[in-house]
């Protein structure tokens, strides 16, 4: 990441006041220029096991993009983890392609949703 980049965190508490869930992300400018800040990168979205399947994941996210002005939102997903992508498909990602970003790593489908 560059210099000039930001990160935002969301939590989201359950009805008992415990943390159910957190979303992390950043902001970055490309590696062709510096100032191109039109997309958000969705790092992670966690939630506890037993908030799980409740649409904490759901609300964090549109939460934390609700407050955005990029123009679309970035993430990856692992290529063994179908079901992942395809809940990010219902949240309105689409898969652009396949990428590995190091020869060790695993291999991620590239998804981008615009942000309305």
């Amino acid at each position: 990441m560059s210099a000039e980049s930001r990160y935002t965190c969301t939590g989201s508490k359950s009805p008992y006041g415990t943390y159910a869930g957190i979303s992390a992300s950043a902001t970055h400018a490309s590696a062709s220029t510096s100032t191109d800040t039109r997309t958000f990168a969705l790092c992670e979205v966690m939630v506890r096991k037993r908030w799980r399947g409740t649409g904490v994941a759901r609300t964090l996210h549109e939460e934390l993009l609700s407050h955005r002005i990029e123009d679309r939102s970035h993430l990856l997903v692992e290529e063994d983890h179908p079901k992942v992508r395809v809940l990010y498909e219902r949240w309105g990602y689409t898969r652009m392609g396949t990428m590995q970003p190091y020869p060790d790593s695993p291999r991620y489908d590239s998804m981008l949703r615009p942000i309305a």
